[in-house]
């Protein structure tokens, strides 16, 4: 399917819980969405990479840089978190091992703007999984400890998203009103302390 057929196509960000890749029957990779209402939607020899392209593109950003972005605000080298937009901020998590090719995407996407609980694997006790409000999981690869992690840092990003988008509607706001309110006055919007979620609880503590 054609990238700009899928721009207009794909669900609204606000209805998306997960991403996740799998393999088509004809070798390609192929991508399943999770809605919110339990829905999914399979993308048959659409890589996820190509989805998630999409979702930044329609809020005029690209995939690769906000994860990038994100990893140096955090002294990162590479990043899993991926703010994208009030509805949608995409946390990576390991969901498969490559079988045909190493080229396989092996990590899922879940939308941390919505709730997601951790919990015990389906079938195997090393690892942990992830339900969604539909009753829907998504098992990993990961164990339950780094799972909790990694979405306690998405969420993390996310409300800083948020914060900033609510800086820059107040910032319109009081222009609107009063076009000299901030002359002078420097605002800047709300900013990450350069440390991961789990570390800025502990030095808080």
């Amino acid at each position: 399917m054609k990238k700009n057929l899928l721009f207009q196509t794909l669900p609204s960000a606000d209805q998306v819980d997960g991403i996740w890749p799998y393999t088509a029957g004809n070798g390609g990779e192929s991508t399943m969405i999770l809605l919110r209402t339990g829905k999914k939607v399979a993308l048959t020899n659409c890589a996820i990479f190509t989805v998630a392209d999409i979702y930044a593109a329609r809020e005029d950003k690209i995939f690769r840089l906000i994860g990038r972005h994100y990893a140096r605000s955090v002294g990162r080298s590479h990043g899993s978190i991926y703010p994208l937009s009030p509805d949608m901020t995409l946390v990576g998590m390991k969901y498969r091992t490559p079988v045909c090719s190493t080229h396989q995407t092996t990590m899922a996407y879940i939308n941390v703007a919505h709730p997601a609980y951790i919990i015990d694997h389906p079938h195997c006790s090393r690892f942990g999984a992830v339900a969604f409000p539909s009753g829907t999981c998504m098992p990993l690869l990961w164990g339950k400890e780094t799972i909790g992690r990694k979405l306690h840092e998405g969420r993390d990003a996310h409300h800083l998203l948020l914060a900033r988008e609510y800086w820059r509607i107040r910032q319109a706001e009081e222009e609107l009103i009063d076009p000299d309110h901030w002359k002078g006055r420097g605002p800047e919007p709300p900013q990450h302390t350069g440390q991961p979620a789990d570390e800025q609880s502990a030095s808080s503590a």
